[in-house]
């Protein structure tokens, strides 16, 4: 129980953290016009998801320090840190290189290194040294590597219209909490969510986007989650499904497909419109 006290007790931290952060760094990236058109063609902070990067890591560290689960917070932290880093890159020198054909598309014909092909590297090279540490089983591994870099890719592949890569954040977050077994590390997840929902109303209403550091945060954080919450043959399934997703959308768009299902097209737009 105390355990479980003190995360929701990091959890408030870090969303006083994030809250007391978010109004003057976003005057800070309107008024030095870190700014970018969005899909409405309104010009707004892409810089954003710095408040889940700062928001996130005073939580991590303090619960590195008086948690039981000292390895997996430290973990969280890291790899916030690499990822958030790595879209922070992407999000200031990216360039119009898409998808993974498109990123080594550039790097085969062009001879050109893209943010976006350092940024999976990044996320890969991240994945895989989680997954060793967990596992020396070599197919455990490769499943927790695929699965973690993937659900990173895919949460950012999400974030094209407001609210959208942050909604499916918290439905997932919200699932694993709810998935028999014990309250850590899964619980950790109260840690990241906090200062998600900060930021969710800015996205959500288009006035600043989460951008890639954010989404390569929420992303690798949720899948170091789903590593220690789920079963192994649900984890191969779910790689499989993110491979089929993957594929599907090197050829078709998620927004089109999304916006021509009713349901989806209602939860997409819900607190938008």
């Amino acid at each position: 129980m105390t355990e479980i006290i003190t995360v929701y007790l990091l959890a408030l931290f870090n969303y006083a953290l994030a809250r007391s952060m978010q109004p003057p760094l976003m005057a800070f990236l309107n008024h030095s016009d870190i700014t970018r058109s969005n899909h409405a063609g309104h010009k707004i902070p892409y810089l954003g998801g710095l408040t889940p990067l700062f928001g996130v890591a005073g939580g991590l560290y303090l619960a590195a320090l008086l948690l039981p689960v000292k390895r997996e917070a430290a973990l969280l932290l890291v790899a916030a840190m690499i990822m958030g880093g790595v879209g922070f890159l992407d999000d200031l020198w990216g360039g119009d290189s898409k998808g993974f054909r498109g990123h080594i598309s550039a790097l085969m014909r062009q001879r050109k290194m893209t943010t976006g092909f350092v940024k999976a590297v990044g996320g890969g090279l991240t994945a895989f040294a989680a997954a060793v540490i967990y596992s020396s089983i070599p197919w455990v591994v490769v499943v927790n590597t695929l699965m973690i870099a993937l659900t990173t890719n895919f949460l950012n592949l999400m974030d094209l219209r407001p609210g959208r890569a942050l909604k499916l954040f918290f439905f997932v977050g919200v699932l694993l909490l709810l998935i028999p077994g014990p309250f850590l590390p899964k619980g950790l997840i109260w840690l990241i969510i906090a200062p998600a929902l900060v930021f969710f109303p800015w996205d959500l209403s288009g006035e600043a986007m989460l951008g890639d550091v954010g989404a390569n945060i929420l992303g690798v954080l949720l899948g170091l989650t789903m590593m220690w919450a789920l079963p192994e043959m649900l984890k191969v399934a779910l790689v499989a499904l993110l491979v089929a997703l993957h594929w599907y959308g090197e050829k078709v768009s998620f927004t089109r497909v999304i916006e021509g299902n009713n349901l989806l097209n209602r939860l997409d737009r819900l607190g938008r419109d």
